[in-house]
């Protein structure tokens, strides 16, 4: 279809979905070229890509710089540092000196799982709690991620992620004279594979020997894995400030809806996040976050990813107001599910190996409770202690599924926020004659008339396997013998051996 101008059809949002032939996911130079021309549609178009190799600056391009870097810094020890420093960034050269080989970089079969958030679900299927510890992720394949959010990242961290082998050395020494001129940091010269071994194998300290390993683990990579699961490990992993990791929860901390739904100045806001998730805060430095995204939809704009006019429109948008919409382990019924996985060694041999499972694995978790059933067992304790909910006095409610055993509604105490102690599974407490209606009502059920002679006298064994004691011998209140009587007056005088 090479030459022929490719039309494709509009959403709601007003960002033109892309031809059959081309995937949702930026596929490589060699894969554009196979789709032909541009288009442009309701201010959203794709454009082919150079498909030349990104690799080392020229030796006369290259010296130029190195050379008014070295004027700018005034010569001397300075100059020599700089010219230090730009031959260390130039990394496919220098990573196959043997210096290098002195560091002891991760491998990166090394590449642990990503932590992500569990969800407890009640019996209908809705969520009812997410457990999670410091970082909140849910992982999303990349055929989810919205082709405007890739793009506004790719434009903004690295355009040339397609055509580089892990590292580009001239963005790198680019950006290193973009910051020497500003006189801080303007630019990052690192490519987003490099920023992924960065945040995965090795610490963030800014020195020369990281650098080194940065760029070596960057080239190893690309040669171990495709473009399409680095940029998808890349999406799940990025930290997009208010403790969202990842652009699954980025996009509903931000926006309280799935990244798929995202649309392009959603998608730039978002991206441009990645550089300084703190000093963008869209809460603490609105102006500052504002002027970011329209950095980001600039940058889309001269990658041909975006016409200016729908860059206005995107402009013009209200910045978001995160959200917190993760529902808290915060009732009865939640903590002691928590708390039972924690003790369940299906998960984990050791106590940190089933946190890390019940926290940061990603855990699914169904239950049996009945949200509908739970809201009346807590307006029952509710109306049995009254508004003043006195110190002195408190209430519990168990409602079990006596065909299956299933716990359908639990309420420990008087409120989780107050009270942390679960009289339904820590009280333990002896339950007096609270169980001889059960008795009572099962006898009646089996035929047995209220005016029916029952025993009462001790001694009484009940029999009680696995249990200690065993039998159990319960004795009468009020130091009673007991006696023979019908079941009406064994039931008024409240009988233990009668029952």
């Amino acid at each position: 279809m090479a030459g022929n101008a490719a039309t494709a059809p509009s959403n709601s949002s007003g960002v033109a979905s892309a031809p059959e032939a081309s995937s949702s996911v930026r596929t490589s130079g060699d894969d554009f070229a196979s789709i032909g021309s541009a288009y442009e549609v309701l201010g959203y178009r794709v454009r082919s890509p150079s498909t030349a190799p990104i690799g080392l600056p020229s030796m006369r391009w290259l010296l130029q710089k190195i050379a008014r870097l070295i004027l700018l810094l005034g010569g001397g020890a300075l100059g020599v540092g700089a010219i230090t420093i730009c031959i260390a960034l130039i990394a496919p050269e220098l990573a196959k000196a043997g210096s290098a080989a002195k560091f002891s970089a991760p491998k990166i079969g090394s590449f642990e799982p990503l932590y992500e958030r569990s969800v407890v679900y009640d019996s209908a299927g809705d969520e009812l709690a997410v457990l999670r510890s410091e970082q909140n992720r849910t992982l999303i394949p990349l055929d989810q991620i919205p082709k405007p959010l890739i793009d506004a990242i790719l434009d903004t961290e690295d355009a040339a992620f397609y055509r580089h082998k892990g590292v580009n050395a001239r963005a790198t020494v680019r950006a290193l004279w973009a910051n020497v001129e500003a006189g801080g940091v303007a630019q990052g010269g690192s490519t987003i594979t490099q920023q992924l071994v960065k945040n995965t194998l090795i610490n963030t300290k800014r020195d020369l020997h990281r650098k080194v390993r940065e760029a070596r683990l960057a080239i190893q990579l690309e040669r171990t894995w495709t473009k399409q699961q680095i940029l998808e490990r890349y999406l799940n992993t990025v930290y997009f400030g208010q403790g969202a990791y990842g652009v699954q929860a980025a996009s509903e901390r931000y926006f309280n809806r799935p990244a798929k739904e995202l649309d392009v100045g959603q998608s730039a806001f978002l991206a441009g996040m990645i550089r300084n998730p703190n000093g963008y805060d869209v809460t603490r430095f609105p102006e500052r976050a504002r002027e970011r995204r329209a950095t980001v939809l600039d940058r889309m704009v001269a990658e041909g990813h975006l016409v200016e006019n729908a860059a206005t429109q995107a402009k013009s948008a209200l910045l978001p107001r995160p959200v917190d919409r993760l529902k808290a382990a915060n009732t009865y019924f939640v903590e002691e599910v928590k708390q039972r996985l924690l003790r369940d060694v299906r998960l984990g041999d050791t106590e940190r190996q089933r946190f890390n499972a019940v926290f940061n694995g990603g855990l699914r978790i169904y239950t049996t409770l009945d949200t509908g059933y739970q809201k009346v067992a807590e307006s029952a304790v509710a109306g049995v202690l009254g508004p003043t909910k006195r110190p002195e006095f408190t209430a519990a409610v168990v409602s079990i599924d006596p065909s299956t055993g299933a716990v359908r509604a639990l309420v420990g105490g008087r409120g989780f926020d107050t009270d942390k102690y679960n009289l339904v599974t820590q009280g333990k407490r002896q339950p007096g004659s609270s169980w001889k209606p059960f008795t009572l009502i099962a006898a009646l059920e089996s035929g047995v008339s209220p005016q029916s002679l029952i025993s009462g006298v001790e001694p009484c064994l009940i029999p009680n396997p696995g249990g200690a004691p065993d039998p159990y011998e319960p004795g009468n209140s009020e130091r009673s013998n007991g006696r023979v009587a019908s079941l009406v007056d064994q039931i008024t005088i409240s009988s233990n051996c009668a029952f």
